[in-house]
């Protein structure tokens, strides 16, 4: 199931996402040490899934209980993000990894969209 969010917040936020090299000017650092950074550390690719599925979890749950940090998500909305993960593009085949920035993508838009917080989670599965 939760590959499936994945796979689609990568296919639909994907060209905001770059990795640090191939990142515009404009974008915004998400990686770890910022405020958006996913504290879940991986120590090899297989974990990469199972890390973002935890921080998906730990963002819903921050952003009700963090005002500031939920408004800071929300003018993330359709922002140049950059983590050290993906490299803009949507898709696995075009060497895109899966990263936490697409979640916060995804969560920024559904915020703009006035997405009632019990119902994200059904949001990023649609």
């Amino acid at each position: 199931m939760f590959e499936n969010i994945m796979k689609k917040s990568l296919e639909k936020y994907g060209q905001f996402v770059f990795g640090k090299w191939n990142s515009p000017k404009d974008a915004i650092h998400i990686g770890r040490g910022s405020l958006y950074g996913n504290p879940f550390p991986m120590t090899d690719e297989s974990q990469r899934l199972e890390v973002c599925e935890k921080y998906l979890y730990y963002l819903l749950d921050r952003i009700q209980k963090d005002i500031n940090f939920r408004i800071a998500v929300i003018q993330l909305h359709e922002r140049n993000l950059e983590c050290f993960c993906s490299n803009g593009t949507c898709s696995l085949e075009t060497k895109a990894r899966y990263c936490h920035g697409h979640l916060l993508a995804a969560v920024s838009d559904a915020l703009n969209q006035n997405i009632a917080d019990k119902e994200l989670l059904a949001f990023l599965k649609a």
